[in-house]
């Protein structure tokens, strides 16, 4: 990483601390804001913000488990195709376990940080909501 987009991710990380330590919540948006703005801007990548935290502190990746579709649903291809990319872009990991385990499940068991996850289960259900209206 050059000097100044490292100087960037320690931007971040002082207004992630000081909308973390503030009480008003006007203003703990205000730098949440700033902070995205910097992330966007610079590509910064939450992990790399979370690296310049003390060990203790450093957020630690779940595993939350998330229905891909139904089974015998019609489009179920493309469905899994679909939570696949989301889970890719989110920079994430899909859990395939078991030596019987399929490529896929109907059930997508996803490691990543809390906001990725809630990111992909947020716009996978508005996308599978807004593709079953339309198939209908």
């Amino acid at each position: 990483m050059d000097d100044k987009r490292q100087k960037k991710l320690e931007q971040v990380r002082a207004l992630l601390d000081k909308a973390d330590s503030t009480p008003y919540e006007e203003e703990a948006n205000a730098f949440r804001a700033k902070a995205d703005h910097l992330m966007t801007e610079y590509a910064i990548e939450t992990w790399q913000s979370e690296q310049l935290k003390p060990k203790g502190e450093r957020q630690k990746p779940q595993m939350r488990s998330i229905t891909v579709c139904g089974k015998g649903n019609p489009l179920e291809e493309q469905l899994i195709d679909l939570f696949g990319s989301l889970v890719y872009h989110r920079g994430c990991r899909w859990v395939i376990s078991g030596a019987r385990a399929k490529w896929y499940d109907t059930v997508g068991k996803v490691v990543g940080f809390p906001e990725d996850l809630d990111f992909i289960e947020a716009i996978y259900t508005s996308l599978r909501l807004h593709l079953s209206r339309e198939i209908d």
